[in-house]
């Protein structure tokens, strides 16, 4: 088995008898315009003939059009992408160009060759893959499992070690962050950079707990190679846990371990469980082992476009406005009345020389709003960003994760006493657009059915959300020590060691 890293979460994998492609974004953007895949892809051109394409999930950065679009061996390759309780996947991927189409059900062995089977083990709308093609067992985490509590890691943990029932060879796994909370939330009292390097070392925590279960021969952190570009959101770049230090991190806080946990870039490759740092990147490490200084070099053009300022027109104002107020409206059902009649906030168009807000207030019936060039006294958050992003976000279905995982807006708290009511939250759904689970669902309930039935612990785990909080089972959004609390109550919560002076700078 041979394993090339090509960017981000796209690995290339040949084995004896077939050659796969994971989860690929080699060309342009994603999320409209803000995550640029960073350092650049190498080597993709050597899975332009894969057989195999394997999609771990729905987001852009793992599922991305335009490469997907553009794949040379569409008409030939056999793409496989979880089974999900809401459908519409194969419809999609056929207007791709994509003719043999499988969704993979949780649990299942697909014998894709004589020698190589694929597995997916579903979590939400993501999934673990596993790839076995008799003498190595590769398994493909990605972002399924190191946002979530350690309960969760360790059911699933354990369920994967169950169904492989021998040695694992290679594990890939995220370690670090997407979505805008809490880096894009900003109160009174908060330190956005220390908070954000928190959480990222909270996603490395859990990436070690995940390979401290698994006990993989070697480790590889993975799918946090993209960079964003605006001059405002740059300082989150920044926040990542190196993944040069994992090694050491692993080997201080979880001892008795045999597994190897090795950095790839780029151009590398694993052959026969041997690590062949064949990156050109490596040469451009900066004193602090990061390639950060590439950015500047690799995206000087997008840099200069995205800190462009392009004004809108005010009848294109107006029409957004509507547009934008049409689907607040059409969300409300999603949250009791009480909530609703705290949600009066404002979006701010960063791009709008005259009356950049639109303030929105529920009149206890429904939600109505103004442009204006102040911001109205009874707002308690603001929303600010470009209008590309707000239009993006309500145009299709998915769009909302240009705001929800693509860093695409900045949100104010304007009164603190709200700061743990979860109205962010509230307002959030409100101007984005996401399949609502109860609504789909109840379209196609012999496919929830389905789901639900071949994937018992996503079932096991929508109960416990249901009985004790989504906050219990997915710690990376509970609003009261993110937002609320000092780097040192954080990690103290969430069980994270305090990094002293002494090691960071033996870091």
């Amino acid at each position: 088995m041979k394993i090339d890293y090509i960017s981000h979460a796209t690995i290339g994998v040949t084995t004896k008898d077939a050659k796969i492609l994971f989860d690929p974004w080699v060309d342009g953007s994603a999320y409209c315009g803000q995550w640029n895949v960073f350092p650049k892809p190498l080597n993709y051109e050597k899975y332009h003939d894969a057989n195999f394409v394997l999609i771990s999930h729905g987001h852009e950065d793992h599922m991305h059009h335009h490469t997907l679009e553009n794949f040379p061996n569409k008409s030939n390759a056999h793409i496989f992408y979880p089974y999900q309780w809401s459908g519409g996947i194969k419809e999609y991927l056929q207007e791709l160009g994509f003719k043999k189409i499988t969704e993979g059900i949780t649990k299942k062995k697909y014998q894709i060759t004589p020698a190589t089977s694929v597995t997916y083990i579903a979590n939400a709308l993501d999934s673990v893959i596993i790839v076995d093609d008799g003498e190595k067992v590769l398994v493909n985490i990605n972002d399924s499992l190191h946002s979530h509590h350690k309960k969760v890691i360790d059911m699933f943990c354990d369920e994967i070690s169950k169904i492989i029932k021998r040695k694992i060879n290679y594990v890939f796994c995220g370690f670090g962050g997407a979505s805008w909370f809490p880096n894009s939330i900003h109160c009174e009292g908060k330190d956005d950079l220390e908070i954000g390097q928190v959480r990222e070392q909270m996603f490395a925590h859990n990436f070690c707990r995940i390979i401290k279960n698994l006990n993989p021969e070697v480790a590889v952190p993975f799918a946090a190679d993209f960079a964003l570009l605006k001059n405002e959101q740059r300082w989150i770049n920044t926040t990542r846990f190196n993944r040069e230090h994992l090694g050491r991190y692993f080997k201080k806080y979880f001892p008795d371990n045999n597994a190897s946990i090795r950095t790839m870039y780029s151009g590398d490759n694993i052959l026969n469980g041997e690590l062949n740092e064949e990156s050109p990147y490596r040469k451009e490490f900066d004193k602090d082992l990061t390639l950060d200084s590439l950015i500047d070099i690799q995206y000087a053009e997008e840099i200069k476009e995205q800190n462009q300022m392009i004004y809108i027109g005010e009848k294109e104002a107006d029409d957004l406005c509507a547009r934008v107020l049409e689907n607040v409206n059409a969300r409300t059902f999603l949250f009791p009345l009480e909530k609703l009649k705290q949600a009066n906030f404002s979006l701010e168009f960063s791009n709008s020389k005259e009356k950049q807000f639109l303030n929105i207030e529920f009149d206890g019936n429904k939600f109505v709003g103004n442009r204006s060039s102040v911001l109205s006294k009874k707002s308690v958050l603001k929303i600010k960003s470009r209008t590309k992003i707000f239009d993006y976000s309500i145009s299709s279905d998915w769009g909302g994760d240009a705001i929800t995982i693509g860093y695409g807006a900045d949100m104010y708290f304007l009164d603190k006493s709200i700061l743990t009511s979860g109205v962010d939250n509230v307002c959030t759904h409100l101007i984005t657009r996401h399949p609502i689970a109860s609504k789909t669902i109840k379209k196609d309930v012999m496919r929830a059915f389905k789901y639900f039935s071949t994937n018992k612990l996503m079932t096991k785990l929508a109960i416990e959300r249901v009985r004790y909080g989504a906050d219990k089972i997915q710690i990376s959004y509970n609003r009261d020590y993110w937002l609320n609390k000092n780097k040192c109550e954080v990690c103290r919560v969430c069980d994270l060691p305090l990094l002293s002076s002494e090691f960071v700078n033996e870091l």
